[in-house]
């Protein structure tokens, strides 16, 4: 065995933890506070260390955010693989999707979007992220694309509507940016836009019937 794939020393294992609950921190506080209101000193104090402790591990706010949003991009695909991968029905898979979607990943998300959106550097870097995932990403919407195929061959999803539509309309209605307005003037919860967000998709704008709503 080489020392490379030897045991990880104290020193090592103690440096992951630390920088696990630095980003863990920054991610706390860009929910409670965005992106510009948020600091070097608040992550530090949070975590428990000094200022000084926080920039061994990163360079700027900026690096530390982009971190954060890497792990928190990593976590999301891993977590969307085991829904679609699942052997729930095509139609029950695409509606966790957006369940999860629509979870804590928007809870955790909507803060840092709303600042990056306010920041050109911020957001070419988030792009540049974006295009690292990039493999990743066509991976996740192949899948998508297998549940829409598999519903339409088990008669849950209209055959005569090609797939690539299906899965562009899909993606399209999950942007968290596009809802933030509704939720905050309809004083709407998340849970309960991600419920409209599933009749609408799976059902259409058709009124339920009496049947449709004693069955839910």
């Amino acid at each position: 065995m080489s020392v490379a794939d030897g045991p990880r020393s104290l020193k090592d294992r103690q440096r992951e933890e630390r920088e696990r609950l630095i980003l863990e921190a920054a991610e706390e506080l860009l929910a409670e506070k965005g992106y510009h209101e948020m600091s070097i000193d608040d992550i530090a104090a949070r975590v428990g260390v000094s200022k000084g402790t926080v920039y061994l591990h990163f360079s700027s706010k900026e690096e530390l955010v982009l971190a954060q949003l890497e792990r928190g991009m990593r976590r999301f695909i891993q977590s969307a693989d085991v829904v679609l991968t699942s052997t729930a029905s095509p139609s029950a898979k695409l509606r966790s999707l957006i369940e999860l979607i629509y979870g804590q990943t928007f809870k955790e998300r909507s803060q840092f979007f709303i600042s990056v959106n306010e920041n050109p550097d911020l957001r070419n870097r988030l792009l540049d992220k974006k295009r690292a995932f990039h493999e990743q990403w066509e991976a996740l919407s192949q899948r998508v694309s297998q549940a829409f195929d598999d519903g339409k061959a088990l008669g849950e999803f209209d055959a005569t509507i090609p797939t690539p539509l299906l899965v562009s309309m899909f993606w399209s209605l999950l942007s968290p940016r596009t809802y933030e307005r509704v939720i905050e003037q309809e004083q709407m919860s998340i849970e309960e836009m991600a419920g409209h967000l599933n009749r609408f998709f799976f059902k259409g704008l058709a009124a339920e019937t009496p049947r449709e709503r004693n069955a839910e």
